[in-house]
């Protein structure tokens, strides 16, 4: 990535820390509980029959930066009426920013920095303050310190959220941010979850997105498993398998290792990534680990005439031949209605079975011998119910499948 496409994917206002300065104000002003505050303490009127009124004076000021544009003309009017609210009381954070944005356009943005310098030490809470520290460390580069920006602006500002969430997930995609991030979001701050949901959902650059996980995963802070189901549903909808693997041996590299996860269906990933199992949820249709005396299993049951997958995983086998092994329980049923194991390519209609065998209550194993040919990088591995003819329909148990070379 050159820089200069790093230094526009860093700034949050190609204008710069002044543009964004009154954007934020303006934000603050439509959107927070600070416009009520406004109309109902009526600044104009406050102003007129006490020119000195501070509170009312930096209200005023803001009032008009919101409502009437930000030209020159009415910074100057904004940046005056500041600047007397500052002096009649220091302490106002808000009349520091205004007039630190009216300085800054008669004389540049540098001009800005000792205004919001003294806003900042005045409040840490003040949402434009900590957006125009967030774009001035972007600009020089200090990711880490722009970071902190975002934490306390998002603790600090229920607001926050709306205008720095979207801009926080484009900035993933500069790789500086990656490690910085991680490290704010592995102190667990109130934001992060939702954060990290967002990012799942809206990223547009999916590995960056991926990277992030993975950095959590590394900081011993790993996401919550929807943002990763989500992240890799979202890899697997942009027909990348093969990223969507990659971040997924990376979150699980010891069950990445296996040809087929979880094959003693002992536990139940919720929600399931795809390369979990990843059972059908249909009315009337029952397929689910369950719990009996022989332990975990694999147990379905579907109406009579019901026919389809009830569970499916994707595998990521090499080419060459394997045996998948396993047992059955309680296929009371003709050879036309027993169900059957299913493995094709991603990508392709055609398929290979494996009619499960007929069995009862004290089970029966079996093996099935397949192979994956060559370019073929990624398999769906299903179990399908045919119909059934008998008023109870169809119903059995699986346990303890496992592939094998």
């Amino acid at each position: 990535m050159s820089d200069d496409r790093i230094s526009k994917k860093g700034s949050l206002v190609a204008r710069g820390a002044l543009a964004l300065g009154i954007a934020a104000l303006a934000f603050v002003v439509a959107q927070s509980s600070l416009a009520m505050a406004l109309a109902e303490k009526d600044p104009a009127r406050a102003a007129a029959l006490d020119p000195g009124n501070a509170v009312a004076l930096s209200n005023l000021a803001l009032a008009q930066l919101a409502a009437e544009g930000v030209d020159a003309e009415r910074l100057e009017q904004v940046g005056a009426m500041a600047t007397t609210a500052i002096l009649a009381d220091p302490s106002l954070p808000l009349a520091a920013v205004g007039a630190g944005l009216a300085r800054g356009q008669r004389e540049g943005e540098a001009s800005m920095v000792p205004a919001f310098r003294y806003a900042d030490a005045l409040s840490r809470r003040e949402l434009p303050t900590n957006i125009w520290f967030i774009e001035d460390a972007t600009a020089r580069g200090a990711i880490a310190v722009a970071m902190t920006y975002y934490d306390t602006a998002m603790r600090t500002s229920r607001n926050s959220k709306t205008l720095l969430f979207p801009r926080l997930v484009e900035s993933i995609g500069d790789p500086r941010y990656i490690a910085p991030l991680a490290d704010t979001l592995a102190r667990n701050p109130a934001w992060r979850t939702d954060f990290v949901q967002h990012a799942a959902q809206n990223a547009q650059d999916l590995d960056a997105l991926g990277s992030l996980l993975v950095a959590l995963e590394r900081q011993g802070s790993p996401a919550a498993p929807l943002a990763v189901s989500t992240t890799l549903d979202r890899f697997v909808a942009a027909d990348d398998l093969a990223g969507a693997w990659r971040v997924y041996g990376a979150l699980n590299p010891e069950a990445a290792r296996q040809p087929l996860r979880n094959g003693e269906f002992a536990v139940e990933t919720d929600p399931a990534t795809p390369f979990d199992w990843n059972f059908l949820q249909q009315s009337g249709v029952i397929a689910e680990p369950r719990e009996n005396e022989r332990g975990a299993n694999f147990f379905f049951s579907a109406p009579m005439d019901w026919a389809g997958p009830v569970a499916s995983q994707t595998l990521r086998l090499a080419p060459g031949s394997y045996r998948l092994i396993g047992s059955a329980y309680d296929l009371q049923l003709n050879d036309e209605e027993r169900p059957y194991l299913a493995l094709s390519c991603m990508g392709s209609p055609e398929e290979q079975r494996f009619d499960l065998p007929r069995s009862d209550e004290d089970g029966r194993a079996f093996t099935w011998q397949f192979s994956i040919p060559t370019n073929c990088a990624f398999q769906s591995l299903s179990i399908v119910l045919r119909a059934g003819n008998t008023p109870d329909g169809v119903q059995g148990w699986i346990e303890n499948l496992r592939i094998e070379t």
